[in-house]
């Protein structure tokens, strides 16, 4: 039988069960700036990016795959405008997470935000940009790739994926360090070594991260060119931001 386990100062999950429920969603917020180091300068990083691919005309659309409670959706619609194009769609799993977004965003035309598994076959139709934050290693791997791929057959030409993961080092020696500097800034957030420990229990079988090499080989399977397309913006031990462009 599954017994909780604390992963914060008042909030449980169960071992090996994490999910984001409605007791996660009313703390998301502050929980996932102690987990995720810059995790503003990250958001701030995403919102400039999309100045590159978006010219707030025609008939742009960006997609936001794993929305949780709508931070990023809501720095796009402050920066384009809640009535002008483009489109938002935040998509997410779980009704709690959606329910926080909605009181976040607000009601706005030009946003969407749809109750939906991204790793089921799914579309994303007239895509200039799809973003995607600390969502793609919650997905198994064949899932994973086939999303990608859909992602990649969807995207206007001249159209970006944008995505942060937490990555595994490509050998032993870096993981140690990256897990270690990671734990490092946990303790700094002052999370508990029984909490970090115990948010480390909760993801086990839940997340999946993969190396840098990994993504990008995902990344050319599906279509896009690696070599000039392709690149890392952000970077932070087991945290990685990549940005990839369709030509």
């Amino acid at each position: 039988m599954s017994q909780k386990t604390t992963v914060d100062h008042d909030l449980e999950q169960e071992s090996g069960e994490w999910t984001f429920d409605e007791e996660v969603a009313q703390q998301f917020d502050d929980h996932v700036r102690k987990s995720i180091p810059l995790y503003s300068h990250i958001q701030s990083q995403v919102l400039n990016l999309t100045d590159w691919f978006l010219q707030s005309e025609g008939d742009e659309h960006v997609y936001d795959l794993g929305c949780a409670t709508g931070t990023t959706i809501d720095l796009l619609v402050d920066r384009y405008g809640p009535t002008a194009p483009p489109k938002f769609t935040g998509i997410d799993i779980q009704a709690p997470m959606l329910e926080k977004a909605r009181e976040r965003v607000g009601d706005h035309p030009s946003v969407s935000l749809v109750q939906a598994d991204i790793s089921t076959q799914m579309s994303f139709p007239n895509a200039t940009v799809v973003t995607s934050l600390f969502t793609l290693s919650f997905v198994r791997e064949e899932q994973r790739k086939r999303l990608i791929s859909q992602i990649y057959d969807d995207l206007e030409h001249g159209g970006a994926f944008i995505f942060v993961e937490k990555t595994r080092a490509s050998a032993p020696f870096f993981q140690d360090i990256w897990n270690e500097e990671y734990w490092d800034f946990k303790s700094r957030q002052d999370l508990s070594a029984e909490a970090i420990l115990g948010k480390a229990r909760t993801l086990r079988g839940q997340l999946r991260p993969l190396t840098v090499d990994e993504y990008e080989s995902m990344l050319a399977e599906a279509g896009f060119d690696v070599e000039r397309r392709v690149d890392i913006f952000y970077k932070w031990y087991p945290w990685t931001g990549f940005v990839a462009r369709k030509t």
